[in-house]
């Protein structure tokens, strides 16, 4: 998704170039049209005209290039959304902070393709914006951004909704984020995990941190009998993980953003 918005980006800046020399040039053939209108000498006439007659035709293979340009960039584009969309609409969505990220990509690849947020979509982008990160991970800081631009609507953290229902129960226990606490998320050096309830047995619970491509990248626990932790995260680079907790009937997951 990344690169294909920095390939809108980078053609949007060439195109605006060749636009701006097509400006520059109907700016000087207006100027010259009217000179030649205002000239009492017919030399200068016939230079003016001149003039015009060769940059008339510049001009158009100017527009036939942009044309050309951007109708073989669309067609690039559309095949590229086309798998972006397909991809996407293979993601898993049981869990909260997934249903976030692939909902907000299928406004977004929407967009791309031409077509605006209907009422539905805006209300899913208000919906996620007004969640918590621990829930929504980095959709629901993409999501605020685009309330901010379609609907000139600011959220942020400090006055986020938790969400407390389950999205499903499909993996036969609790899916849900509310089984413990980040604290801080976005974190930096150290990130406290801390149990929200007392388990629902007598063990104690294993933490495992993943990346979002599933490679685990740390291993850790809470013994019986205590409700907190604390994780050193000098070993991993700034990014989006997956916090797994687990004890054998309960399972939670949250996304944890580390940023130096």
């Amino acid at each position: 998704m990344q690169f294909l918005i920095s390939e809108l980006s980078d053609h949007q800046i060439g195109m605006t170039q060749i636009r701006n020399a097509v400006d520059s040039l109907a700016e000087l053939i207006e100027s010259w049209t009217d000179a030649t209108f205002a000239s009492t000498n017919s030399s200068e006439r016939d230079s003016l005209q001149a003039l015009v007659g060769f940059t008339l035709p510049i001009g158009d293979s100017l527009m036939n290039v942009i044309q050309l340009l951007d109708s073989t960039f669309r067609v690039s584009i559309l095949d590229s959304i086309e798998v972006l969309v397909s991809r996407n609409d293979d993601l898993d969505d049981t869990e909260w902070y997934t249903w976030f990220e692939k909902r907000y990509n299928e406004i977004v690849l929407d967009m791309m393709a031409g077509t605006e947020p209907d009422s539905a979509a805006l209300a899913d982008l208000r919906t996620m914006a007004q969640s918590c990160f621990a829930d929504g991970g980095r959709a629901v800081f993409s999501a605020r951004g685009l309330c901010e631009v379609l609907l000139k609507e600011y959220y942020d953290e400090d006055s986020c909704d938790p969400i407390t229902e389950e999205r499903s129960t499909d993996f036969g226990y609790p899916v849900t984020s509310l089984g413990f606490k980040l604290s801080p998320n976005p974190a930096s050096h150290i990130v406290r995990v801390q149990l929200l309830n007392r388990p629902a047995n007598n063990n104690g619970y294993s933490i495992g941190i993943l990346t979002t491509g599933g490679q685990s990248v740390y291993n850790g626990i809470i013994p019986k009998g205590e409700m907190e932790t604390t994780i050193p995260l000098a070993a991993l680079h700034n990014g989006m993980y997956l916090v797994h907790v687990r004890n054998g009937i309960e399972e939670f997951t949250q996304p944890l953003l580390i940023q130096r």
